[in-house]
Protein backbone atom coordinates (compact mmCIF):
# COMPACT_ATOMS: atom_id res chain seq x y z
CA UNK A 1 0.00 0.00 0.00
CA UNK A 2 1.30 3.75 -0.74
CA UNK A 3 1.00 5.37 2.10
CA UNK A 4 3.04 8.36 0.30
CA UNK A 5 -0.35 10.53 0.04
CA UNK A 6 -1.63 10.11 3.61
CA UNK A 7 1.89 11.04 4.93
CA UNK A 8 2.12 14.12 2.82
CA UNK A 9 -1.52 14.90 3.94
CA UNK A 10 -1.00 14.37 7.18
CA UNK A 11 2.62 16.25 7.50
CA UNK A 12 0.97 19.62 5.53
CA UNK A 13 -2.13 19.17 8.31
CA UNK A 14 0.31 19.16 11.24
CA UNK A 15 1.89 21.74 10.17
CA UNK A 16 -1.05 23.80 8.92
CA UNK A 17 0.48 24.44 5.47
CA UNK A 18 -2.02 24.76 2.49
CA UNK A 19 -1.12 23.09 -0.55
CA UNK A 20 -0.23 25.90 -2.16
CA UNK A 21 2.21 27.20 0.09
CA UNK A 22 4.16 23.80 0.04
CA UNK A 23 4.17 24.18 -3.65
CA UNK A 24 5.96 27.47 -3.42
CA UNK A 25 8.46 26.15 -0.46
CA UNK A 26 9.08 23.27 -2.98
CA UNK A 27 8.92 25.35 -6.10
CA UNK A 28 6.31 23.18 -7.45
CA UNK A 29 2.63 23.14 -8.48
CA UNK A 30 -0.48 23.27 -6.21
CA UNK A 31 -1.79 20.81 -8.63
CA UNK A 32 1.05 18.60 -8.42
CA UNK A 33 0.67 18.53 -4.71
CA UNK A 34 -3.10 17.57 -4.81
CA UNK A 35 -2.34 15.22 -7.58
CA UNK A 36 0.38 13.67 -4.79
CA UNK A 37 -2.16 13.71 -2.44
CA UNK A 38 -4.86 11.68 -4.50
CA UNK A 39 -2.19 9.14 -5.71
CA UNK A 40 -3.21 10.11 -9.04
CA UNK A 41 1.28 11.38 -9.11
CA UNK A 42 3.95 10.05 -7.95
CA UNK A 43 6.74 12.78 -6.85
CA UNK A 44 9.82 12.28 -8.66
CA UNK A 45 13.22 11.89 -6.48
CA UNK A 46 14.08 15.48 -6.37
CA UNK A 47 10.86 16.81 -4.70
CA UNK A 48 10.55 13.46 -1.85
CA UNK A 49 14.20 15.31 -0.63
CA UNK A 50 12.80 18.77 -1.00
CA UNK A 51 9.62 17.86 1.00
CA UNK A 52 11.54 15.48 3.26
CA UNK A 53 13.84 18.48 4.02
CA UNK A 54 10.43 20.83 4.32
CA UNK A 55 9.00 18.91 6.95
CA UNK A 56 12.27 17.57 8.35
CA UNK A 57 11.33 14.00 8.14
CA UNK A 58 13.03 11.19 6.15
CA UNK A 59 12.66 10.11 2.54
CA UNK A 60 11.59 6.87 3.84
CA UNK A 61 8.82 8.16 6.75
CA UNK A 62 7.36 10.04 3.86
CA UNK A 63 7.48 7.23 1.60
CA UNK A 64 5.58 5.00 5.15
CA UNK A 65 8.97 3.03 4.59
CA UNK A 66 8.93 3.32 8.37
CA UNK A 67 7.34 5.07 11.05
CA UNK A 68 10.42 6.68 12.21
CA UNK A 69 10.15 10.51 11.65
CA UNK A 70 13.51 12.10 12.22
CA UNK A 71 16.26 11.81 9.68
CA UNK A 72 19.56 10.17 11.43
CA UNK A 73 21.73 12.34 12.80
CA UNK A 74 25.67 12.98 11.29
CA UNK A 75 28.25 11.87 13.95
CA UNK A 76 29.13 15.43 14.07
CA UNK A 77 25.78 16.62 15.07
CA UNK A 78 25.34 13.44 17.49
CA UNK A 79 28.65 14.19 19.22
CA UNK A 80 27.89 17.98 19.32
CA UNK A 81 24.16 16.87 21.37
CA UNK A 82 26.09 14.52 23.00
CA UNK A 83 28.77 17.70 24.19
CA UNK A 84 26.00 19.89 25.00
CA UNK A 85 23.84 17.72 27.40
CA UNK A 86 26.97 16.75 28.79
CA UNK A 87 27.76 20.38 30.03
CA UNK A 88 24.07 21.15 30.48
CA UNK A 89 23.80 18.35 33.30
CA UNK A 90 27.26 19.32 34.41
CA UNK A 91 26.33 22.77 34.95
CA UNK A 92 23.08 22.17 36.68
CA UNK A 93 24.94 19.47 39.10
CA UNK A 94 27.92 21.22 40.55
CA UNK A 95 28.60 17.96 43.35
CA UNK A 96 28.83 15.88 40.54
CA UNK A 97 30.72 17.77 38.63
CA UNK A 98 33.58 17.87 40.94
CA UNK A 99 33.07 13.75 41.60
CA UNK A 100 33.50 13.01 37.71
CA UNK A 101 36.57 15.41 37.79
CA UNK A 102 37.84 13.26 40.65
CA UNK A 103 37.59 10.48 39.44
CA UNK A 104 39.08 11.23 35.85
CA UNK A 105 42.28 12.85 37.90
CA UNK A 106 42.52 9.78 39.83
CA UNK A 107 42.20 7.62 36.53
CA UNK A 108 45.10 10.06 34.75
CA UNK A 109 47.01 10.05 37.71
CA UNK A 110 46.90 5.52 37.87
CA UNK A 111 44.68 5.50 40.21
CA UNK A 112 46.71 7.44 42.77
CA UNK A 113 44.58 10.48 44.17
CA UNK A 114 46.13 13.65 43.26
CA UNK A 115 46.92 16.11 45.99
CA UNK A 116 45.97 19.81 45.09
Amino acid sequence: MNKFPENLKMLRGERKVSQKELADAIKSQQSSINRMEHGLMDPSGEYLIKMADFFDVSVDFLLGRTDIREMASTDSETKKRIKEAVFDFLTDNPKMYKEIKKGITSYINGGEKKSD
